[in-house]
């Protein structure tokens, strides 16, 4: 069975830890997006943080955002990179789920309580199953999502290594 993680995350390794910020934000700012490139990234930096996104006319539901946080260590310093969905998408993703426990905890209830006062437990053997079929369209529409940003992935990953590499 297919497994994704969550939010995928990876660490780069960079030796001049002055730069790394300043460097991602000079990219930024020297490749702004003019409204008609389809690989064009936007973002924001605030030491140690940085952010970098797709393009607001390229955006969609299952668009990701690759959030950036340095990490000194003497004069070297790690990125800590985290590909992750818009809040927006993401706190409906979450609201799903959390009602799905509530209508299935509601569920199990009822169900409990038509067993002790002597009745069929229909709601539970109705409503447990719909609430399996719920969770696996809510993991599916994960999967969906990461299928369908999977190039704008590439997108983000490949600005970062771009700003990282310039002189």
């Amino acid at each position: 069975m297919l497994f994704p993680a969550i939010r995928p995350h990876f660490d780069v390794a960079v030796s001049d830890a002055d730069q790394v910020l300043p460097r991602l934000e000079a990219y930024l700012r020297d490749h702004a997006c003019d409204g008609g490139s389809e690989d064009c990234v936007r973002g924001w930096v605030h030491p140690p943080y940085a952010e970098l996104a797709v393009a607001t006319e390229q955006r969609h539901l299952w668009s990701p955002r690759l959030a950036v946080r340095l990490d000194r260590e003497g004069p070297s310093a790690v990125l800590h990179c985290r590909l992750q969905p818009e809040p927006g998408t993401w706190t409906m993703y979450m609201a799903g789920w959390a009602m799905l426990a509530v209508c299935t905890m509601l569920v199990i209830g009822f169900g409990c309580a038509q067993l002790i006062m002597g009745a069929s437990p229909t709601i539970a053997l109705y409503g447990l199953p719909a609430a399996v079929t719920g969770a696996g369209v809510l993991y599916a529409s994960a999967l969906l999502g990461q299928r369908f940003g999977e190039d704008q992935v590439d997108l983000l990953c490949d600005a970062l290594r771009r700003a990282l590499d310039q002189a």
